[in-house]
């Protein structure tokens, strides 16, 4: 199997499973908690943040639970992107473009996603990276992830910070491939306490604020390659896991970020 084939079958899980968790807490114990509570309500697609203190512990639990997509966020080095990878993340997250997370990836297939805001921004991290975490998405809000898609039509968008599930539909609307989620989801205070039904709650709140937006635009996952498994719990067989026992790296057969974007372009460039 090709890196592009692997990186591919990533993005194409991270766009079926349409809503990636991100986790910060004091503590790994509290992040596999809530992680594997968070999955239970349908929300499977994990991002444990390197602000957690020994983020990689929490990385290595999750990747054991073959209902998850895990990744890391906040990368920022060389050696937090080799040692994500080597506990089980199958994508690195960054704030901003940190080349050292890209070349990091890019050795091993996988995706990088990097913050970007501006139109520059986006040029230059699609140089390399195929999605694009639009951070923080609170500033500019859907306005602003219409105009960006318009002139570019081919580049994939997470966008993160203020999506929440009663937003989440009107950002799918505008074109996000798929959405980071914080509080809303997964709320520190919520974490802090090991409530794991107030966290299955959420996610199940979220689930199906996912599925309802899908069967409004009738864009299903939005690829032709996630076309089959839905947003509940349990075990995937969606592309990144479908040939690799439940690790995230098997091979797509499309790729699903051309023309991912479901809102007609906004006016402008």
């Amino acid at each position: 199997m090709s890196h592009v084939d692997t990186e591919t079958a990533t993005i194409a899980s991270l766009q079926q499973r349409g809503v990636v968790a991100v986790m910060r807490a004091p503590d790994p114990e509290l992040v596999v908690t809530a992680g594997r509570a968070l999955a239970d309500g349908g929300v499977t697609a994990i991002e444990v943040t390197y602000t957690v203190p020994r983020a990689a512990e929490a990385i290595a639990a999750l990747a054991e639970d073959p209902r998850l997509l895990v990744g890391a966020g906040t990368i920022e080095t060389a050696e937090q992107a080799r040692e994500a990878l080597a506990a089980g993340a199958r994508y690195l997250v960054s704030p901003h473009r940190c080349d050292a997370a890209i070349d990091v990836a890019a050795e091993a297939g996988l995706p990088a996603i990097p913050g970007v805001w501006t139109p520059t921004e986006v040029a230059v991290a699609a140089e390399r990276c195929r999605l694009l975490k639009l951070f923080p998405a609170t500033i500019g809000g859907v306005d602003l992830l219409k105009v960006l898609c318009a002139p570019f039509p081919r580049i994939a968008f997470m966008p993160s910070g203020g999506v929440t599930a009663d937003n989440l539909g009107d950002w799918l609307a505008a074109g996000a491939t798929c959405v980071g989620a914080g509080g809303d989801l997964a709320p520190a205070d919520a974490i802090m306490r090991g409530d794991a039904d107030e966290l299955t709650r959420r996610a199940r709140r979220w689930s199906d604020a996912l599925a309802a937006a899908r069967e409004r635009s009738g864009a299903g996952t939005g690829s032709a390659t996630t076309a089959s498994a839905g947003a509940g719990g349990g075990a995937s067989t969606d592309p990144a896991t479908a040939a690799s026992g439940g690790r995230g790296d098997g091979a797509a057969t499309a790729d699903p970020l051309p023309g991912a974007h479901g809102a007609e372009p906004a006016d402008g460039a």
